[in-house]
Parts: C-alpha cells; structure tokens; sequence
C-alpha cells in the first residue's frame, strides 16, 4: 500500500511511511517531594516519517501535512461525504405556554 502526503508549506509530496508514537514524559517535583510524587504524563509527538523522491527520510509534524492519494485514488474517492454534526433545537418559552397559578390553587402542585 502506498500512501503520497503533501507538504502544506512547500507543496512538496512524500510517501509516508509512518509515524513516531508518543512516549512517556516524565518530570520530578520538587526534590523533598520527588520520590513521593513523580509526575508522568503521556506526550504526543505526532511527527510523521516521509520519503523524498531520493530515497532520504524527514520528519514532519502530523499537522504539516495532508494525506493527497492511497494506492492511486484521492481520500474523498475512499471516504463516504463527512457529515456535520445537527444543532439540536432550541425550545423558548413564551408567556403563552406559561400558565399563571395563585399559591392558593392546589393545580399548581
């Protein structure tokens, strides 16, 4: 399977060959508290490795580039129309629908 990016600022195409997966960053407190409360938290790298059309590999950040063709046919070929969440409706009140009750009315309970 071969899959062609595209470099958003060069327009530079690439085959990709894969992504480097996050590792785990892992930070002291301060040093009464380090053996007691080691921080670790997961880290996205998100850089993607390339090819050039020479054969050398680069790096790029996930977000530099755009996926342009998979094994010769563009994404939106592949992909069912993405569809854009519905906003639900909002329901007003309006002093119509809003029926007044005196305290000494046993309706209103």
């Amino acid at each position: 399977m071969s899959i062609l990016v595209k470099h958003l600022a060069t327009e530079n195409e690439y085959i990709f060959l894969g992504i480097e997966l996050g590792g785990v960053k892992s930070s002291l407190s301060p040093k009464i508290f380090a053996d007691l409360f080691a921080n670790e938290e997961g880290e996205k790298i998100g850089r993607v490795a390339v090819c050039d059309p020479g054969g050398k590999i680069l790096w790029f950040n996930a977000s530099e580039l755009v996926v342009i063709e998979v094994d010769g046919q563009i994404p939106s070929e592949m992909l069912p129309e993405i569809i854009s969440p519905t906003t639900p409706e909002i329901i007003t009140e309006t002093s119509e629908d809003i029926t007044d009750y005196s305290e000494n009315e046993e309706e209103w309970i």
